[in-house]
């Protein structure tokens, strides 16, 4: 499996994976990893979670690109991401790609 970022794509998310440790931060991360050519099982070991997450997201990012980063609503609790600020972060991504 290969994974190709476009620039846009790289840089967003390049600023993403050094945002923090957020669960999108890790995301982000390895996204890069990933397309760096590091084995999934070797990005598993160094956040230290299950390799077939590490697939699982790397799957959701291929499907959906940059949206695939966020978080998913989850049933019980209400979304840390208010909707204005999903909707500023997609509008960011599509002026992006314009560049």
């Amino acid at each position: 499996m290969k994974l190709v970022l476009s620039p846009t794509e790289a840089e967003i998310v390049k600023i993403w994976a050094n945002s923090g440790s957020t669960r999108i931060a890790k995301r982000a991360w390895l996204v890069l990893q990933f397309v760096a050519g590091i084995h999934p099982n070797l990005i598993a070991q160094a956040v230290g979670m299950p390799e077939q997450r590490v697939l699982d997201n790397i799957a959701e990012f291929e499907q959906d690109r940059i949206l695939g980063l966020l978080d998913r609503p989850r049933i019980g609790r209400p979304s840390k991401v208010s909707a204005q600020t999903r909707s500023a972060i997609f509008r960011l991504a599509e002026i992006y790609e314009q560049i």
